[in-house]
């Protein structure tokens, strides 16, 4: 075990368990672009976060994949679509989100709300949509959406600057993929806090590590959450819990909504959860070396290879077989159908041509449920 000088970027502790086969894996940037290996993945042996070693490294790594990010480049901008994995209905992905916490009667009638880390406001104009009573906010760090966001009906106003520096109160502050990239989790939810009505929530939507593997790829991840390590992590600071599952909502996501804190409690894991934590990770990334392998066999077969998918795990695959390996693309989001990615078509499942090989670099339990789905039509689907 090696211990880092920085410790744990949430809890303090110096004593960290390191996964040293780690750094030989490619990575993958959050906004879906292949990055390369060289990166650190370890475990707090006191809190159990599973967690980037967020050193120097780290940060210049995190400011290069910022200066050209890109949300949602695959489809030009446009919110992401979800799938369901038995029956392939779509539906955007913020606006499922929304829909879930109105089903769940956790937002009042009227009530105002910020979304950090907003975008080009794709969750505001879902609640322009279906919270017409609510006065609208976003904030993002740089401004270059700032015009698209405050044209959404319903936004009151924009900010580009630090979530530290927010100033009123909220009913309701959304972090929809942006508390895993925060150093100091636990800091930060007590930062933003502040910032709301008594009664207010604070509602975090994260990648499952444990569900889905590829997510500890992601270069620009400062933490990885499984859905204990969330909703523990608040129970310790005894924020009350009004909503928190993993892959509920949402596959391969962790839903939470949580209120105001009484504690400023620090998470602490017993030896033996530590263990299970390094276990978990241990095997999935056995699981990753071996995708990887088999990728590579399958691109030099001779064979047409295409890949299901255009989002983190297509695009780390592609890192991995280089783009030159790979024939076409297959995705079922109409969105991104008809358009190319590194040069090369991205087609609907039914667009295959017969005897070609498509594989389907997918958490499990997805890529199974696909296979079943989309089998019987005569695609040849190799999962991992």
């Amino acid at each position: 075990m090696k211990k880092f000088s920085l410790g744990c970027h949430d809890c303090g502790c110096r004593e960290i368990h390191v996964f040293p086969e780690y750094a030989s894996l490619g990575r993958v940037t959050s906004d879906c672009k292949p990055w390369p290996a060289g990166g650190s993945l370890q475990v707090c042996r006191s809190c159990g976060l599973i967690q980037a070693n967020t050193d120097d490294k780290w940060m210049a790594e995190c400011s290069e994949i910022y200066a050209s990010y890109e949300s949602n480049y695959q489809s030009s901008g446009v919110d992401q679509a979800i799938f369901d994995p038995l029956t392939g209905a779509a539906i955007q992905r913020s606006e499922k989100l929304l829909l879930e916490l109105l089903r769940r009667k956790l937002l009042p009638a009227r009530g105002n709300l910020v979304d950090i880390g907003c975008g080009s406001g794709g969750f505001l104009r879902a609640c322009s949509l279906h919270l017409p009573n609510w006065d609208l906010f976003g904030l993002e760090s740089a401004a270059t959406y700032e015009r698209e966001v405050r044209s959404i009906p319903g936004v009151r106003d924009f900010f580009s600057f630090g979530f530290d520096k927010l100033a009123g109160r909220y009913h309701l502050i959304t972090l929809l993929h942006v508390f895993e990239h925060l150093q100091g989790p636990s800091a930060a939810y007590r930062v933003l806090e502040r910032s709301l009505e008594q009664t207010g929530a604070i509602f975090i939507e994260v990648p499952s590590c444990e569900v889905n593997p590829f997510e500890l790829l992601v270069a620009d991840h400062a933490s990885h959450f499984t859905a204990d390590q969330l909703v523990s992590m608040m129970r310790a600071m005894e924020a009350p819990l009004l909503h928190g599952s993993d892959c509920d909502w949402i596959p391969k996501e962790i839903s939470l909504v949580a209120g105001r804190t009484k504690q400023d409690t620090r998470l602490r894991r017993s030896p033996s959860e530590i263990e299970s934590i390094i276990g978990l990770v241990q095997k999935h990334i056995q699981w990753l070396e071996s995708v990887a392998a088999g990728a590579k066999r399958l691109a030099a077969s001779g064979r047409r290879f295409g890949v299901f998918g255009t989002s983190i795990a297509a695009n780390w695959l592609t890192g991995v077989v280089g783009p030159d390996a790979i024939d076409f693309y297959v995705d079922e989001d109409p969105g991104r159908i008809g358009r190319s990615h590194f040069g090369k078509p991205i087609i609907a499942p039914a667009q295959v041509r017969p005897k070609a090989k498509v594989y389907v670099p997918l958490a499990p339990v997805i890529a199974r449920a696909v296979n079943e789905r989309l089998s019987a039509s005569g695609l040849e689907l190799v999962l991992p």
